[in-house]
């Protein structure tokens, strides 16, 4: 449950963004992600070094909601780079046109 957690994410996406692995499109989605107007939560606002976390977790989320939407295959190869191997469940297998 470790990767659901803003700091883990946040590793996530110094990862992506370290390698040659994103398009400029995608690229893009992570900056509008970060650039989002959203509500730190108290846990992170108590300095700018954590809501520079809880930013960079929005901006992944943010990637995986676009892909997942647009490009599921990208998706899980993005996943598989950063560790997450094959996250395909059931579901997803089920779902594929």
């Amino acid at each position: 449950m470790g990767e659901v957690r803003a700091e883990a994410q946040e590793r996530y996406l110094e990862q992506l963004m370290a390698g040659p692995v994103l398009s400029a499109e995608e690229k893009d989605v992570i900056r509008w992600g970060n650039n989002a107007k959203i509500t730190i939560p108290k846990r992170f606002s108590q300095s700018g070094k954590h809501a520079q976390t809880y930013r960079a977790a929005t901006a992944i989320e943010c990637l995986v909601g676009y892909l997942y939407l647009t490009d599921s295959d990208r998706l899980h190869q993005l996943m598989t780079y950063i560790g997450l191997g094959d996250i395909r469940g059931p579901l997803d297998r089920a779902l594929t046109f």
